[in-house]
């Protein structure tokens, strides 16, 4: 008698899309990197370009005046009917005829470099786009093919169309007791306490909020069993709990492919953790801090905080570090901290004495935009700050690593972003004198972004 196929471990073709979505994720990752290395490299150059023609004029002009010198200085041989010395006059001829000379080499040879540079990266974007239009392509034919196939053995096999996570999620609140109970929670990871607090916080989530949640269970990059070890975590605040699920279905919305939310960051995060990961944590202020990045994230997508607002068309990702090559007794370093105690010695000499050479090698941005405007890429760096004391303080290395990476092009500009309070008014002042010496505002601070429960 046929009795039909034993379907099994359909949600593996399920995780296999999301695994294929992470892919195309980090291929267009990795292409825009080496994009913007290579824009940055271009604007180097051009930097350069710019420096040499300014030179050429410079020793022109030195030429001309050191002519003149050495005219004159002959001319009063001839008045006099004497034998003047011109020395001195003729060296600085030649000094400057060998400096334009040596500044003409130069510029040559950027704008040759120049000329190569954007040639190859032009071929490099043309081919990028072909990969990154093949790569898309067939990586969204296969994930067709394999959400048929689901559908279609997910119909066969009478268990519709949930995610594992979320079939999870469904048994836990049906299930009566704890034997099934434990049964259904070990896939994810959960310990009793966290078990019974995400059941609890499960049940009490609103309509929309449970809605919410299973839209994100359904995203492909989303990891349920981490989400749920998060959710469980007694050390989150209970209305940040409840808020987390529709603040992270807004950005999944908006931004179905950001990075960092629950893989790790594979370029510019060494050794860094998915944001998901922190969520795990038995620090109960680290944890809210952690849960008020996405809460404040979703917010930014709704509303603009003093010209701060994400928009639908940027690139943004959780956790990226700037700086990774950045060495502490980098002579840049050292000298943006000496500039800076010139300046305001009442702010930055103490630190200086205390950390003659800083030991940050990194400063890690909480959520990173990447935005096209006509004028080129820019790269936005945000930090959030969460207090429950009022107030915040910003590290002095933290502001001096921002300097480094927005001196050398790394970033563009930076934002600290503060909930419920406000920063310092040493830490604002420091962020003026940033300002200041890099000659334009490049650092923001935005006080008092509410959320409450």
């Amino acid at each position: 008698m046929n009795r039909g196929a034993y379907v099994r471990a359909i949600h593996e073709l399920e995780y296999f899309r999301g695994v294929l979505k992470r892919f195309k994720a980090e291929v267009r990752e990795i292409l825009l990197a080496v994009d913007r290395d290579a824009v940055r490299t271009i604007e180097w150059v051009r930097t350069r370009e710019s420096y040499w023609v300014q030179s050429v004029r410079y020793w022109e002009d030195a030429v001309e005046d050191a002519r003149q010198n050495l005219a004159r200085c002959r001319e009063e041989e001839e008045a006099e009917e004497e034998e003047a010395d011109c020395g001195p006059e003729e060296t600085a001829l030649r000094i400057a005829y060998a400096r334009l000379r040596e500044a003409r080499e130069n510029l040559t040879v950027a704008r040759r470099w120049l000329d190569r540079i954007e040639r190859v990266a032009g071929e490099y974007r043309n081919k990028s786009r072909v990969l990154e239009s093949a790569a898309n392509e067939t990586i969204d034919q296969a994930s067709a093919f394999l959400r048929e196939r689901h559908s279609y053995l997910a119909t066969y096999a009478g268990v519709g169309e949930a995610r594992p996570e979320y079939q999870i999620a469904s048994q836990l609140l049906a299930a009566p007791a704890s034997i099934e109970r434990e049964a259904e929670t070990e896939e994810a990871g959960l310990d009793a306490v966290r078990s019974e607090t995400l059941l609890r916080r499960i049940s009490n989530l609103s309509p929309d909020g449970r809605a919410a949640l299973d839209e994100v269970l359904a995203h492909p990059l989303t990891n349920g069993p981490a989400l749920f070890r998060g959710l469980g975590n007694p050390a989150l605040p209970e209305g940040m709990a409840a808020a987390i699920p529709g603040a992270l279905a807004e950005i999944l919305r908006e931004h179905p492919d950001v990075a960092g939310l629950f893989t790790p960051l594979s370029l510019r995060g060494p050794g860094a953790k998915a944001w998901i990961a922190n969520l795990d944590g038995a620090n109960p202020s680290a944890v809210a801090g952690k849960a008020w990045e996405v809460l404040a994230t979703a917010k930014l997508l709704r509303q603009s905080s003093e010209g701060l607002q994400i928009r639908p068309d940027d690139e943004i990702a959780f956790g990226p570090k700037c700086q990774a090559r950045y060495e502490p007794q980098g002579r840049l370093t050292q000298e943006l901290l000496c500039k800076l105690v010139a300046a305001a010695p009442s702010r930055w000499a103490k630190f200086q004495a205390r950390h003659p050479a800083t030991a940050r090698r990194t400063v890690e941005s909480d959520l990173h935009i990447g935005r096209l405007y006509v004028d080129g890429w820019r790269e936005i760096f945000v930090d959030f700050k969460y207090t429950t004391a009022g107030a915040t303080y910003l590290k002095p290395s933290e502001l001096l690593g921002l300097a480094v990476a927005l001196a050398t092009g790394e970033i563009d500009e930076a934002h600290f972003v503060c909930c419920n309070g406000r920063f310092w008014p040493v830490s604002r002042a420091r962020i003026d004198d940033i300002n200041r010496l890099l000659g334009r505002r490049a650092i923001f601070y935005h006080e008092d972004l509410r959320w409450e429960a």
